[in-house]
């Protein structure tokens, strides 16, 4: 049974076992059945534990026939057995530890485990580069609660990591990935692959039912990974469409799918055929646009499915307030009803905020939540879509202890976390694992699922306590001081991406405690710690920090931003002390707002930032000028970003005292990058109050970004 998975896990659980012994030894025999499958990973266990101590003649290697017992000494077997109904079973007394592992994948795994076991009881070996291990090697056997099982951090994306781990790699076990089939192609690609929508051929999406697709596929699958007759070639394909709802029309494939915009018949028809000539390997569709329909033919064994989850609320436990919600339902319904064409269910699931990849994020609690209902209903495997390549912040802990959860959903998350700390930070273990299991408790107990695009705002109006960040913030700048070797490159990595959060704290409360600058009158005068920040950012390349978010996150255009504002050491506006107030074009207020008059300009690079995002018809912007008299210089701005959908309004009036007295047209704006800029020179003298009226430009999903409304001398 499945919740028989790891039985005696850590070393400091309760396992009751009578038979658990100590891995310490005097010395340890690798023994090899020569000629056998298993000889190759007696003689890796051997060398690698031999590389992880300084000691030589403490681990030999010896046939198993010429094998003596010796008092003091561990006698060790490893074996592949591919019969194995469990991913791993092991064998332990005082003299003899025997493992068995089923597939590669686990062999490898177990490996590792054990070389790290053992230096927990027997100083003489080191593995600094060796996670903390989870199994303790009591008598057991085991099998992993997800098959599949990918943290899409850096970590897992090191060279030779993903094994290390036990986890799998999109780089290493996948012939195709995602919407890419045309990689696979030969160039040029024959038209009669291409899809034919009403009798033309279309670029952008594939044929399925073509024998020219098939037939390229199949020489495609057989020089770069062969039949699969090896057993460590075990490869995935994605055969799945060109990332477009765009569906072929042509006889073949409209037979199939008896219509235009569902493909789910004939990319089954593709897939089973691959499946069936290449049956060592497996096959995945995604329920996904024209493929989300679940095909009504039957599936070969060895094709599986990837749901996304994109909908589906993170971070939070599935209970009865959540069970009733549309996306939890759809989600729930897509799996039972692709349980009924194959077992092989992958999710496409997600553990990071992809618009602030570097400010802390708590994802480990609602994760295991909801890895639990995942198994519960029958999922077999999981690809968790974070930050990939990209630094983020507590990505190591994240990818160790979401690595230990897919294997087994029960493990204590706060064991992992502070072990995962001692063993890589010690001395600094007490502060990291003290503040970030305060952040998981603290968003656990808000019950609120986490945005996936999250906004500053959201972030500390959540989970992230601006005063504790901050004194932590402190701590950490301060211990790197103190700190030294492998440990200090890792706290001083985590302080640089932490600084990027310091910095948007500061941007987000203005001239506020904790804020970016000072109020002197009409002016905010910058102080002088951020320029410190902005240049410990721009060090963080030296890192390997370059990008703080999955697009257009470059960390050097952010930092030449917070350069432009450092650079006028301040910024002058007459409406600083005064209120603004939003209105409808019924003249209902929508919100009080600082956004427009806190004295720090919009980020050109990130509508997140200093932005007012507004998809009103007409926003008015009201605001007392009693204050002000004589020519002045009104300054707006405004975001344009056609990938986001943002555009300069048609045209601005401006209002005083109830009359119109200026209209302002967009051929008149200033265009600078992704900026659009307007000044205008008003006279002022006996206005009481005024009215800015922008009106949004026309498309679909237009939306308009305002920023700084600035009255200048």
């Amino acid at each position: 049974m499945r919740f028989l998975l790891f039985i005696c896990l850590l070393f400091i659980t309760s396992c009751k076992a009578e038979n658990k012994v100590s891995l310490e030894s005097e010395s340890y025999v690798i023994y090899v059945d020569q000629g056998s499958v298993s000889e190759r990973w007696g003689r890796y266990l051997y060398k690698h534990l031999q590389n992880h101590t300084l000691d030589k003649t403490i681990v030999s290697l010896s046939l198993e026939k010429d094998k003596v017992k010796i008092e003091g000494v561990k006698h060790i077997y490893i074996e592949l057995d591919i019969k194995l109904d469990k991913d791993f079973c092991i064998a332990h007394n005082k003299e003899e530890l025997r493992i068995k592992t089923r597939d590669i994948a686990s062999t490898e795994w177990v490996v590792y485990q054990l070389i790290e076991a053992i230096s927990q009881v027997d100083k003489r070996f080191k593995t600094d580069d060796l996670p903390p291990a989870i199994l303790d090697f009591s008598t057991f056997c085991g099998t992993h609660d997800f098959g599949y099982r990918e943290p899409y951090y850096q970590e897992n994306l090191l060279v030779d990591q993903s094994g290390v781990l036990g986890n799998n790699n999109v780089e290493l076990d996948w012939g195709i990935w995602g919407h890419n089939i045309l990689k696979a192609l030969p160039k040029p690609v024959k038209n009669s692959i291409y899809a034919k929508v009403d009798g033309v051929i279309n670029k952008e999406q594939l044929c399925f039912t073509s024998g020219d697709l098939y037939a390229a596929l199949s020489e495609y699958i057989i020089d770069n990974y062969g039949y699969g007759v090896e057993e460590d070639e075990r490869y995935r394909f994605m055969i799945a469409p060109l990332d477009n709802s765009i569906v072929c029309n042509c006889g073949g494939c409209y037979d199939f799918n008896k219509s235009s915009n569902n493909a789910s018949e004939s990319v089954a028809f593709l897939i089973n055929k691959l499946a069936r000539r290449f049956p060592k390997y497996e096959f995945y569709t995604i329920a996904y646009l024209s493929t989300k329909t679940i095909p009504k033919v039957g599936l070969e064994a060895n094709v599986g499915v990837f749901i996304s989850t994109i909908d589906f609320p993170k971070g939070i436990a599935i209970d009865s307030d959540y069970l009733s919600k549309k996306e939890v339902k759809n989600l729930l319904y897509d799996i039972e009803q692709w349980h009924t064409k194959t077992s092989k269910i992958l999710l496409w699931d997600y553990s990071s905020n992809f618009d602030d990849y570097l400010s802390p994020i708590p994802v480990l609690y609602g994760a295991q939540k909801q890895f639990k209902y995942f198994k519960d209903k029958g999922v077999s495997g999981v690809f968790m879509n974070a930050s990939g390549y990209d630094y983020s912040s507590f990505s190591d802990v994240h990818n160790y202890v979401l690595t230990a959860l897919m294997k087994n959903v029960e493990l204590d998350v706060d064991t992992l976390i502070q072990r995962y700390f001692e063993k890589f930070y010690p001395k600094n273990a007490t502060l990291l694992t003290t503040y970030y299991t305060k952040l998981e408790k603290t968003y656990e107990s808000k019950k609120t699922p986490y945005n996936l695009y999250g906004s500053p705002s959201e972030i500390f109006n959540t989970y992230l306590d601006e005063q504790e960040f901050v004194v932590f913030y402190e701590a950490v700048g301060k211990s790197l001081k103190t700190t030294t070797g492998e440990e200090l490159k890792r706290l001083n990595r985590l302080y640089k991406a932490l600084t990027f959060t310091r910095l948007q704290l500061a941007y987000y409360k203005g001239i506020e405690a904790n804020g970016t600058a000072l109020l002197k009158g009409h002016k905010v005068v910058f102080k002088s710690e951020i320029k410190q920040w902005v240049e410990i950012l721009k060090s963080s390349s030296k890192s390997g920090i370059s990008s703080y978010k999955e697009a257009d996150g470059d960390l050097s255009v952010y930092t030449s931003v917070w350069d432009d504002m450092l650079l006028k050491g301040e910024f002058e506006n007459l409406l600083l002390t005064e209120k603004l107030l939003f209105k409808n074009e019924k003249g209902q207020l929508i919100e009080q707002s600082k956004l427009l008059n806190d004295g720090l300009i919009g980020f050109r690079s990130d509508y997140h930032f200093g932005w007012y995002i507004s998809n009103a018809k007409e926003l008015h912007v009201e605001f007392s000028t009693k204050h002000i008299e004589g020519i002045k210089s009104l300054n707006l701005r405004f975001l344009v970003d056609k990938r986001h959908r943002f555009k300069a309004p048609t045209h601005i009036e401006i209002w005083s005292d109830g009359l119109l007295i200026k209209t302002v047209n967009a051929s008149s704006y200033h265009l600078l990058g992704k900026t659009a800029e307007a000044s205008i020179n008003l006279d002022f003298k006996g206005s009481n109050n005024m009215k800015l009226i922008f009106f949004k430009s026309v498309g679909d999903r237009i939306t308009t970004a305002l920023d700084e409304v600035q009255i200048t001398n």
